[in-house]
């Protein structure tokens, strides 16, 4: 959205091509604090994105675990891979689950206007 009004462009390139640096600025702070301008869509998109992160840092996680379980053939450090595995794949499913289900109905996490109610996320901190 900001790209549009030339945000990321040299200033003297923004000028050229007529963008609008004040509103380029205003668009950008607005994302980064979600303000006012945030549409419902990008706190949805913004609220998706935080369990592709969780589930990709889990799978990061067990791809390294499966890469010790195969070069190193101790038994008891197998055995620690494979339950460091299980710990990965719980985390990783409850806190996507717990992300998902924060707020009851689901809309209220992008529409802040829906009647429900949604966890306390600062004390999860």
């Amino acid at each position: 959205m900001s790209t549009v009004y030339g945000f990321g462009k040299h200033r003297k390139d923004l000028e050229a091509s007529g963008g609008n640096i004040q509103k380029a600025l205003m668009v950008s702070a607005a994302l980064c604090l979600f303000g006012g301008m945030v549409t419902n869509w990008t706190r949805q998109y913004f609220w998706l994105t935080q369990h592709f992160y969780i589930m990709t840092n889990m799978f990061n996680k067990l791809a390294f675990l499966t890469l010790y379980y195969r070069i190193f053939s101790m038994p008891t450090f197998r055995k620690i891979c494979v339950a460091l595995v299980i710990i990965s794949v719980f985390r990783g499913v409850s806190f996507t689950l717990v992300g998902i289900f924060q707020c009851t109905p689901i809309q209220k996490v992008w529409i802040k206007s829906t009647p429900g109610h949604c966890v306390n996320t600062r004390v999860q901190r």
